[in-house]
């Protein structure tokens, strides 16, 4: 047939449907709270850079993955440059964590990536947004910079890293 089929040898309308499953699946949806990870004291070109690196090596490759930074506008143009990511701009105290938590909802998510890496240890922005991850399926990664991470994401996510520990494999996917 001209369009191909499942069995043919060529990418057909099936054969293009389980291509674009496969590769959904396979990928991470990356959030990172900037802001979170830095720390309140450090909050720097040199500090930002310092943890977008320490970041990236801990995921290792993104090139198949979404990422989004959230930061205020104190840290937007270290955030925009040091990492590359869709950066939106959050206001207020909870701005950043505010725009994470709607990028987090689970018909955005469910069926699009195998899991979630949130590089934040705010729990209570936080812990709502897992559990609703790990309602349709999608278990969630938690990363950490500078403090701790909260009783609830603690026990909510898969599992939980700092970043100034880790000495081990990057974050696989699945």
């Amino acid at each position: 047939s001209p369009r191909g089929t499942p069995c043919d040898g060529r990418l057909g309308t099936f054969g293009m449907l389980a291509m674009r499953t496969s590769q959904r699946t396979s990928r991470r949806f990356v959030l990172v709270d900037i802001e979170n990870l830095v720390g309140p004291s450090h909050r720097s070109p040199v500090a930002v850079k310092s943890v977008f690196d320490r970041l990236h090596d801990h995921l290792g490759d993104t090139s198949h993955d979404t990422v989004v930074t959230a930061t205020g506008r104190k840290l937007l143009t270290e955030a925009t440059g040091a990492f590359p990511s869709r950066v939106v701009i959050g206001h207020g105290i909870d701005g950043a964590d505010l725009r994470l938590f709607e990028e987090m909802t689970p018909h955005r998510v469910a069926g699009r990536y195998a899991s979630v890496v949130l590089a934040s240890g705010d729990g209570a922005a936080f812990a709502p947004a897992v559990a609703g991850l790990n309602s349709v399926g999608v278990p969630t990664d938690v990363v950490l910079g500078a403090g701790r991470a909260g009783y609830a994401l603690r026990r909510l996510a898969r599992s939980v890293t700092s970043l100034d520990s880790f000495r081990g494999t990057p974050l696989a996917a699945a």
